[in-house]
């Protein structure tokens, strides 16, 4: 075996290497060159193939991935979507938060949640707080008469209709309507914020100023019934529970009864009262006075009252077209200039009389109507308003004098600059009740009405000021006062 594998060796070698054994024809060349050519087509034929498989392949991995991809954010949109719709929505219902000054001027509407009617029991301390709360809702409108019987027995009665929002915007509309002559008259009240306008239907004019009292300058005898609630039910014994569910409109409501202390008694002609409250809110939605005949005196009658219901904030714009812009300054500058000589005379030297109890200055006294007023000292007056001073509307007469009205009844009388050596005799020569404080103010009182006038100079310039009213706790509590009323007891 080994010799045979020698002789192939040898054999090969010999035929590698002998040129005699070679014969390399023009053929041979021919099929060299053809077989050579044949493998090159065969080898780019396969890159050609093998460069478009990957071609084919990058691009349709390329493509799922784009896919893939298109897809998961396509979901994604989808969620922001509709999760950019769930927020749009809980925008468009809680867009009152967030701007208030852009929600009014886009005439938004304020939903808030729905009443729930309260059936529970309530104690008088619970009413009672309930009356002097200031969060009783978020939205309400309502309407109502309400009259009032001042001492003289003259009735000033009205119709209010009233819509405002609380939370989340404040804001409120009213036009109270009141018999003047032979006409109606109409008193617009708009309050956003802390801006109220006051619409003269009969002078065609308005007023605008800052309000900063927190409780809204709308509706209050029956949504915020602050005074009237002190000067009736702050002493629990003069009142009782008479029926602790009674249906009113659509709202259940508790009723109390009971007696008027003795200066209220005086001041509003009535001796009993009733009251019905709107247990969920505590808005006062209908009462009554009684004089000792068992008459009703003084009324709110209730015609309207919903409350948490969708309000369209633009009505807490003010409309004034028609209306002139009240120039405060220039109304009093004028009026000054005007018969200025005989109104300070008479202001100077006011003209007190007392009538059965009653102080009158110039004629007037306490609960009298504006329109009295104006008949006693003529038209030269400037409307006014007074942050704090509790007032609805001031009538001032060239600096010397103001009349604040509350109810459109006068409240309490303030002159100024009032001639000292002639008051100085007339608090000598007055016959009734009278005293002079440590502080040398000087009174007169009266027992039969609670009025009491005060003169002081405790004021800029020392000028003599005098202040017709009724007592309120700086005087009630003054050891001079409780002296003389012990006396007079």
């Amino acid at each position: 075996m080994e010799d045979k594998l020698k002789d192939l060796k040898s054999i090969l070698r010999d035929s590698l290497t002998d040129e005699q054994n070679i014969h390399f024809t023009e053929k041979h060349k021919h099929k060299v060159l053809k077989s050579i050519k044949s493998n090159s087509l065969q080898t780019n034929f396969s890159r050609s193939f093998n460069k478009r498989i990957h071609l084919i392949l990058s691009a349709a991995i390329t493509f799922v991935l784009l896919v893939g991809t298109y897809h998961i954010a396509g979901i994604n949109d989808i969620f922001s979507e509709n999760e950019a719709k769930q927020i749009n929505r809980e925008h468009e219902t809680n867009n009152v938060t967030s701007s208030p000054e852009k929600d009014i001027q886009q005439n938004e509407v304020i939903v808030p949640p729905s009443q729930e009617e309260n059936y529970k029991d309530m104690t008088k301390d619970e009413v009672y707080k309930k009356l002097l709360s200031s969060g009783k809702f978020d939205t309400v409108k309502g309407e109502y008469d309400i009259q009032t019987v001042i001492h003289d027995g003259t009735k000033m009665s009205s119709n209010v209709k009233y819509s405002m929002g609380l939370s989340p915007l404040k804001g409120g509309y009213s036009v109270e309507a009141y018999n003047q002559g032979d006409s109606v008259a109409n008193t617009i009240t708009y309050y956003k914020e802390d801006t109220l306008w006051t619409l003269d239907s009969v002078s065609k004019t308005y007023s605008e100023r800052r309000y900063r009292n927190s409780v809204p300058p709308i509706a209050q005898s029956s949504l915020f019934p602050r005074e009237i609630t002190l000067n009736y039910l702050k002493s629990l014994d003069n009142w009782e529970i008479e029926i602790q569910n009674e249906k009113i409109l659509t709202h259940n409501t508790i009723v109390i009864k009971g007696n008027l202390n003795e200066y209220a008694a005086e001041k509003h002609s009535a001796e009993t009262f009733r009251f019905w409250i709107d247990k969920d809110s505590g808005v006062l939605l209908k009462y009554e006075t009684y004089n000792g005949k068992g008459e009703v005196v003084d009324y709110l009658y209730p015609k309207e009252l919903q409350i948490n219901v969708p309000i369209d904030t633009k009505m807490f714009i003010p409309n004034l077209e028609g209306y002139k812009k009240f120039d405060r300054e220039s109304a009093q500058e004028r009026q000054k200039q005007n018969d200025k000589q005989q109104t300070e005379l008479n202001l100077h030297k006011p003209i007190f009389s007392n009538e059965k109890g009653y102080f009158y200055v110039h004629g007037i006294t306490l609960g009298d109507s504006m329109d009295k007023v104006i008949e006693r000292l003529g038209e030269k007056y400037s409307l006014d308003e007074e942050d704090g001073s509790g007032a609805d509307v001031i009538l001032d007469y060239n600096g010397l004098a103001r009349f604040y009205f509350k109810d459109k009844k006068l409240d309490w009388i303030l002159l100024m600059k009032v001639d000292k050596k002639y008051f100085n005799n007339v608090f000598g020569d007055y016959e009734g009740s009278k005293f002079t404080s440590d502080d040398s103010d000087r009174y007169f009182y009266s027992m039969e009405t609670n009025q009491i006038l005060k003169a002081t100079t405790n004021v800029p310039n020392q000028d003599l000021y005098l202040y017709l009213s009724y007592p309120g706790p700086e005087i009630q509590e003054n050891p001079d006062f409780l002296k003389m009323k012990q006396s007079l007891e």
